[in-house]
């Protein structure tokens, strides 16, 4: 894993597509989850300025698969981690035929802390 503190939206930006360009060969889809500290999915409405100029950045810049909600092998997921802490029936990851995120085998994790917010990419 790579950890990286960039609070710079252009770098975040040339992060994603450093990160997008190295799976550019493969069929995969993009996937940008929000989740609260504690790994519950955030609403895009109930999340913080900060944490909502970072998702805008990284929707600018990715195709995120929005409607599917399955994550896949070799899918790329932009997972954002806000510094509230929520409650709700919902967990941020749905991994099709995978335990969890934390018990299946990732090709590669960058993780970048951007103000109070993380930023994990994850190749799945």
């Amino acid at each position: 894993m790579t950890y990286l503190k960039i609070d710079n939206l252009n770098k975040i930006e040339e992060q994603i597509i450093d990160f997008q360009s190295s799976y550019l060969e493969e069929k995969s889809n993009s996937h940008v989850v929000i989740q609260s500290i504690n790994g519950y999915l955030i609403d895009i409405n109930e999340i913080e300025a900060s944490t909502k100029e970072l998702y805008s950045c990284i929707a600018n810049v990715t195709n995120n698969s929005s409607g599917i909600t399955d994550i896949l092998k070799n899918d790329l997921v932009f997972l954002i981690t806000s510094p509230k802490l929520i409650y709700s029936d919902e967990q941020s990851l749905s991994l099709k035929s995978m335990e969890s995120i934390e018990e299946t085998q990732v090709s590669k994790n960058i993780e970048i802390l951007c103000k109070e917010n993380f930023l994990n990419l994850i190749k799945v």
